[in-house]
């Protein structure tokens, strides 16, 4: 158990080497032009995994992390997002979600969360309901 545990990142790394070339395999049905930028996009994750994997081999069982907290809130609140968007709707969600991920990174300034979250709708709004006439969930 020990060992698995020294070795944790450079499992994960392998992990993602191995889901990268599992959907880098999938690009092999795309149309050729389409494919570029996909195969392009997968290579760089899988040589950054790779990379993750050899790294984490060679360093010590002291400077390994073992903080997967903020990570796991961010996946969660993330996940709460997506589920958000399809209950209530872009807008409702985003203006929920963007404090939320503000104040979970200790930005309490009331100004600052209410410019970002309006900007950042109007934004999108701007841009793919008027300019690219597209519907938001």
């Amino acid at each position: 158990m020990r060992t698995l545990q020294r070795y944790k990142d450079s499992i994960v790394g392998l992990f993602l080497v191995l889901v990268g070339g599992f959907f880098y395999q999938q690009t092999a049905g795309f149309n050729s032009q389409a494919a570029v930028f996909p195969k392009i996009i997968l290579a760089v994750f899988i040589a950054l995994a790779f990379l993750m994997f050899v790294i984490n081999l060679k360093k010590p069982v002291e400077h390994q992390s073992t903080v997967l907290v903020y990570p796991m809130a961010i996946y969660a609140i993330i996940l709460v997002y997506t589920i958000l968007l399809n209950l209530v709707g872009f807008y409702i969600a985003t203006a929920i979600f963007i404090p939320g991920m503000m104040l979970f990174y200790k930005n309490f300034k009331v100004h600052k969360i209410v410019l970002a979250t309006i900007g950042t709708i109007v934004f999108i709004h701007l841009l793919f309901v008027m300019k690219l006439k597209l519907m938001l969930p």
